[in-house]
């Protein structure tokens, strides 16, 4: 990438991945279907409305969040004192939020980690943990059944990353380790492989 994003989001529209914020006003976006491939700065301010629907039952912080049909799922990150190990399910239609299945053990405790949706699950990449050792784990969380899968490891450490998924593709990219990190790898879940 042309410029660290440290904790930014991303998202994949009509194959142009975008990489917004992550402690700079910068809009990165890459083209996927022109090669060769070019991180290009886009230009635009979004408008910042909000609506209150509901309130978690304690504040958080250095989450991941993914939207499903029916409802988003909120997946640890920190309050403020702790690193939190609970999940959230948030329901729009009903303005409400449960705690399904807690993150368990080796996943519980993280924050700062990318997230994306991928089928029923979510899967989680990297992040740190209570201790501040940063982590280059990869998890699914099955969102019906809590259960956990451990899937293989990136290839770099990295907190406040972020994650796109594209097709069965995930690509992660920029966040931290001892550096700011411009490495992007991706993930292809037909082979389970980096």
């Amino acid at each position: 990438m042309n410029k660290g994003h440290t904790a930014a989001s991303s998202f994949n529209y009509n194959d142009q991945l975008f990489v917004v914020g992550g402690f700079t006003k910068t809009i990165d976006t890459l083209d996927l279907n022109e090669l060769p491939l070019k991180w290009m700065e886009f230009s635009f301010e979004f408008p910042y409305v909000s609506l209150m629907k509901c309130q978690m039952p304690q504040p958080r912080d250095s989450h991941g969040a993914e939207a499903f049909k029916d409802k988003v799922l909120i997946l640890g990150g920190q309050d403020d004192n702790d690193v939190l190990d609970s999940v959230l399910e948030f329901d729009p239609e009903k303005n409400e939020c449960k705690e399904p299945p807690s993150l368990s053990h080796p996943m519980h405790y993280m924050q700062e980690m990318a997230t994306v949706r991928w089928r029923d699950q979510v899967v989680l990449f990297g992040g740190r943990v209570k201790d501040d050792q940063v982590l280059n784990d990869v998890f699914m969380y099955d969102c019906k059944t809590g259960k956990i899968t451990a899937l293989p490891s990136m290839l770099e450490k990295r907190y406040d990353c972020c994650a796109v998924i594209t097709g069965n593709t995930i690509v992660v990219m920029g966040g931290e380790n001892d550096d700011d990190l411009r490495y992007v790898e991706y993930f292809t879940m037909e082979s389970f492989t980096w």
